[in-house]
């Protein structure tokens, strides 16, 4: 979707010069707004954004100094440059004047087009920019905000700590509390020095961004296992840059590997019990023979003693499964029942 094109306002109380400054200004990538009076450049002001204002300086009801007096009060169009557009030449004083109420220039009538183009293409290129610029902070604003992880922007020195609110669950601290402290003052002791020194690193161009583990200190006290990434923020030139450092909680993660490691030795366990019980069965089928051909005494005896050591792995296997465990003797009892009794 392309974007929307700029506006700049004109406003003149006589149409012929409306029409007039409009065609001028037909070439640029703007829209161009009407206004016959100051009273109604005022009420578009205060629903509409505008890249420049063009004023004419001679007007009934409000003239053009008392409209750029009201523009320059309000915070939401303060900002907005004014070309002052007047069909009389006038002393300096004059001319101060409209600097004095925010103008940013002064035409006289008549003035060349092109000059009048030329300055008008520079004021709206500087508000598209301007526009870019802060719908590019407001997403950033929205991602830091929403972040599902804990996010820090603080100063190279780590202090002036700005967080997000999953970073304030994480460590069970209000922002505004945060706000108040430094990186270092939310580390675990014994690994604060660390982390300012990688702070440092980053900041002074030594590395492109850091990431390790590391432990925070939560409200109440406990420490929090935690991977840790600091990285630089691109500044402009002159300001001051910033580090973003982006805080994850370990211990789910932890805990996922301690349950995956669980659950394989419960597989081989499971395997290992399985294994046992076959040959278990098998025993017990080459005994039934035995027993049935006369072998009774001695191999009973073996019997008794393999039935009680295969009992004990596999109650010990099944029971490390999360199997309950079997009663005492029970593969002993089922014994006869398998076997069938000797015969006579």
């Amino acid at each position: 979707m392309s974007e929307a094109p700029a506006r700049i306002l004109v406003v003149d109380d006589r149409d012929e010069n409306l029409v007039a400054l409009s065609e001028t200004l037909g070439t640029l990538d703007a829209e161009i707004v009407h206004a016959g009076s100051g009273e109604e450049a005022l009420k578009l002001l205060l629903k509409e954004d505008f890249a420049l204002i063009l004023l004419d300086v001679k007007m009934p009801g409000l003239d053009g100094f008392s409209t750029a007096a009201y523009i320059k009060k309000l915070e939401r169009t303060r900002y907005i440059p004014i070309i002052f557009i007047t069909a009389e030449r006038t002393d300096p004083s004059h001319v101060f004047r409209g600097y004095e109420t925010g103008a940013v220039d002064y035409l006289v009538k008549p003035f060349v087009p092109e000059v009048l183009l030329s300055k008008a293409s520079v004021f709206v290129e500087l508000h598209q920019k301007d526009r870019a610029l802060r719908e590019s902070e407001a997403r950033f604003r929205s991602a830091f905000d929403n972040a599902p992880i804990g996010i820090a922007l603080t100063s190279p020195d780590g202090s002036e700590l700005e967080v997000n609110e999953a970073l304030g669950m994480l460590l069970g601290r209000s922002r505004d509390e945060l706000h108040k402290t430094t990186v270092a003052d939310i580390i675990n002791p014994d690994d604060r020095s660390a982390v300012v020194k990688a702070l440092k690193k980053v900041a002074s161009g030594g590395s492109n961004g850091r990431l390790f583990e590391t432990r925070c200190v939560h409200a109440d006290g406990h420490r929090i296992e935690v991977g840790l990434a600091v990285s630089m923020i691109s500044a402009s030139p002159g300001a001051p840059g910033r580090l973003i450092v982006q805080i994850q909680d370990l211990s789910e993660l932890r805990r996922a590997e301690t349950y995956a490691r669980e659950l394989e030795i419960m597989k081989t366990r499971q395997m290992d019990a399985l294994q046992i019980n076959d040959a278990v069965v098998q025993g017990l089928v080459v005994a039934k023979f035995a027993l049935e051909l006369g072998y009774e005494e001695k191999l009973a005896e073996s019997l008794d003693q393999t039935l009680a050591s295969a009992q004990s792995i596999v109650t010990d296997l099944m029971d490390a499964s999360g199997r309950d465990r079997f009663e005492p003797g029970e593969l002993v009892r089922e014994a006869p029942a398998q076997l069938g009794r000797r015969r006579e």
